[in-house]
């Protein structure tokens, strides 16, 4: 008659708890007078050093794994940290906006500095898009000098009501922007810019949009 197999230990057990009972369970078998016993003693015994081992190795690679991480999150922030210190040295040096140097990518260094103030915008018109919704500002441009452009819907003299306009940045002499509010008054101011500083701003400027 056969005789059943016996599993001493189930497969989906814990690696350490097999180690443990694969130890017992080794020395046993070699201690075992059958030579035949004796002989999966010894392959039991040498089959748990080597789970072992392995074991150990694991351990050790997920320490370091979770060390390297910790590594890694630190540099993280040492490199957030060049580069905010980085613009801050662009954003004093060149008193363009930062925000041109970053979205641009070029190197303000090698853009030769005007020997002169931007000139106040003037001639500055607003009237309506061709396409519904935005409307077309235009100003006499200053070689050399792009505008930042300032939008309000409230009164026109007061600077706290000014925001940032959509698009913020005139390059040339001509933009068309898309207004916050339709069908209200909406101002417009424009502040000369260029690498050796800013200058005076327009007078404000606008209309009525749809």
């Amino acid at each position: 008659m056969r005789v059943p197999k016996i599993n001493l230990f189930p497969g989906k057990a814990r690696p350490v708890n097999v180690v443990l009972k694969g130890t017992t369970v080794g020395a046993n078998m070699f201690a075992d007078a059958n030579a035949e016993v004796k002989a999966q003693g010894t392959v039991v015994k040498n089959q748990t050093v080597i789970l072992q081992t392995k074991i150990t190795e694991e351990n050790t690679l997920r320490s370091a794994l979770a060390a390297k991480v910790g590594e890694v999150e630190a540099q993280k922030a040492v490199v957030v940290q060049s580069m905010n210190d980085g613009g801050g040295i662009v954003s004093r040096v060149y008193r363009i906006a930062f925000a041109i140097w970053v979205g641009f990518g070029f190197i303000l260094s090698k853009v030769p500095t005007p020997k002169h103030n931007p000139a106040k915008p003037i001639d500055c018109t607003a009237k309506e898009g061709k396409i519904a919704g935005t409307a077309m500002l235009r100003r006499k441009a200053d070689k050399d000098s792009w505008c930042r452009v300032l939008e309000s819907t409230g009164l026109p003299t007061d600077m706290s009501t000014y925001y940032p306009a959509n698009p913020d940045l005139m390059k040339t002499s001509s933009l068309v922007v898309k207004p916050k509010r339709l069908l209200v008054p909406t101002w417009y101011i424009l502040i000369p810019v260029n690498g050796k500083g800013d200058g005076d701003p327009s007078a404000p400027f606008g209309g009525t949009f749809v």
